[in-house]
């Protein structure tokens, strides 16, 4: 008998719909002879959890992943494998999907599982910026974003204050409720949010913005990747905050510096052979018909 193809699958199990996508996929594994792993932490107490298995196996045996979902279990799921090099597969279960681009149509699963087992797949390369958190010259903490990094006044409403630098170049000290810096991919998430330009996920840029400066002639920058740009709190009250892809907030101290480049890892995409980046801005935001 031949042996079976081994997929992982990443799935955020509390979400309504959750399990019918599983179900979906279990019966195309039955049609196709695929053996689908999933982390048993993901699935204890559910209907499926004699499909999970240690997350040592989980990694060990994982070539490519798909993940069921909403954007957010997307992003969870890339910091999970950003240093495997293995590509990602979204099922959307969400609100959005924008990362999640497969819809949970039985048909639209079939096809893209199919693409995958006989390697007819579309891979995309993301950008992921790195970032290190340095205070009195001595680095903290080293992460890294596949959407955004952010610096914001957590739940206090006082204006904040951060210094901003590109390649040791000053552009500008700005107060308000905070700064990002995103990737392309990240241009469609909270930046869009706070009025930044839609780039193309393929560019090799960043995008500097603000959240709700206080001024009225601030416009987005978008800076090369080449780039290292530097976040200075000079605030003086303890109610600053890094996070980076909305993952748990880091309070920030004065004179504590961000520093952020463009990482040497990139996320791997499976992509719809049936949209593009484009269709799914006008699928997606209305963007225009």
């Amino acid at each position: 008998m031949k042996k079976p193809v081994v997929l992982s699958v990443y799935i955020n199990a509390k979400k309504k719909n959750a399990g019918e996508v599983l179900d979906r996929l279990l019966i195309i594994g039955r049609k196709y002879n695929i053996r689908f792993l999933l982390l048993d932490s993901a699935v204890k107490g559910t209907r499926f959890s004699g499909l999970g298995v240690p997350a040592g196996k989980f990694i060990r045996e994982c070539r490519y992943v798909i993940v069921i979902g909403g954007d957010g279990t997307f992003i969870m799921a890339s910091h999970y494998f950003m240093d495997m090099s293995v590509p990602l597969l979204g099922i959307n279960i969400g609100y959005f999907g924008f990362l999640t681009e497969v819809e949970e149509n039985e048909s639209e699963i079939e096809e893209n599982i199919r693409n995958i087992i006989y390697n007819k797949i579309k891979i995309e390369e993301r950008m992921v910026l790195k970032g290190e958190l340095v205070r009195k010259g001595r680095v903290l903490k080293t992460f890294r974003a596949l959407n955004e990094v952010v610096i914001n006044h957590g739940s206090f409403t006082k204006i904040i204050k951060i210094r901003a630098y590109v390649n040791d170049q000053y552009i500008g000290t700005f107060a308000g409720d905070g700064v990002m810096v995103s990737t392309p991919t990240g241009s469609t998430g909270y930046s869009l949010s706070a009025s930044g330009p839609i780039v193309n996920p393929h560019m090799d840029v960043f995008i500097f913005n603000t959240i709700c400066p206080h001024t009225l002639t601030f416009r987005p920058l978008v800076i090369s990747s080449d780039s290292c740009v530097v976040l200075e709190n000079i605030h003086d009250q303890n109610n600053v905050i890094l996070s980076f892809d909305g993952f748990k907030g880091i309070k920030l101290k004065k004179g504590d510096k961000i520093v952020i480049r463009r990482s040497k890892r990139r996320l791997k995409l499976i992509t719809s052979p049936d949209r593009n980046f484009y269709d799914i801005l006008r699928e997606k935001f209305k963007w225009v018909e």
